[in-house]
């Protein structure tokens, strides 16, 4: 089975709704690194399952951004999944209710197992405390 960014990102956002007590998170390079450690665990889990992503997730080495995760942004702003809800666009705020999240985990394309994993590790990443040298 082939899963492409949208499919990805739409599952990421359920299974982050359901597996963390927040529901907003700040966008820049803290949350793409977070987003690349999660992906590259997606990739791992889906080669054990025999999926197949259709994308992948780099950082600009400059910049920190990543094309891929800006339109997995604009896709769940699309899909109703999250908001940009604040001024200056920064963070984003989860608007997909658990009880969808559920619902809509179980429909796309891979398994539900595969993305709590998945948040799980972008949730490690994300709250792991940077220490500056």
């Amino acid at each position: 089975m082939k899963i492409t960014a949208n499919d990805f990102f739409g599952a990421f956002f359920c299974a982050l709704r359901l597996d963390s007590g927040a529901v907003q998170y700040e966008c820049g390079e803290r949350f793409n690194e977070a987003v690349q450690s999660a992906f590259d665990k997606f990739r791992e889990l889906c080669t054990k399952e025999g999926f197949i992503p259709t994308f992948r997730i780099l950082l600009d080495p400059l910049h920190g951004d990543s094309g891929t995760i800006e339109s997995g942004l604009l896709s769940g702003i699309r899909s109703d999944f999250i908001g940009l809800e604040n001024p200056d666009f920064v963070k984003f705020r989860l608007k997909v209710t658990p009880d969808e999240a559920k619902e809509l985990l179980e429909i796309l394309p891979g398994k539900p197992d595969i993305y709590r994993a998945v948040v799980k590790e972008f949730l490690a990443e994300y709250n792991r405390e940077t220490t500056r040298v």
